[in-house]
């Protein structure tokens, strides 16, 4: 664990290094300076809402459920009537900067 932990802090310091890694195509997520609320609990009641679904049983939290990384860790999803889907659930985390 030990030479582990040397050889991780050894590359960190060299990747800080080098600065071509300040290129990179891909930057990390900043914070929204401001967020509005009303939209944040509109969002939160939405996604918790069975309603919403064809038969009223069923949330956005049931298949990406948030207490599970966003996802429902199942290889193929389980939809409406138990129905077996043909992909799987994918997380929700970070969807906001998706760019699909």
């Amino acid at each position: 664990m030990q030479k582990f932990l040397q050889t991780a802090c050894f590359f960190f310091l060299l990747c800080a290094l080098d600065h071509s890694f300040a290129q990179e195509p891909i930057s990390p997520i900043t914070l929204p300076e401001s967020l509005d609320t009303a939209k944040v609990e509109l969002g939160k009641k939405l996604f918790f809402d069975p309603r919403l679904s064809k038969s009223g049983w069923i949330s956005c939290n049931s298949c990406h459920n948030l207490m599970l990384s966003g996802t429902d860790n199942l290889v193929s999803s389980i939809g409406h009537k138990w129905a077996q889907g043909p992909i799987n659930a994918p997380t929700v985390f970070n969807a906001a900067y998706s760019i699909a």
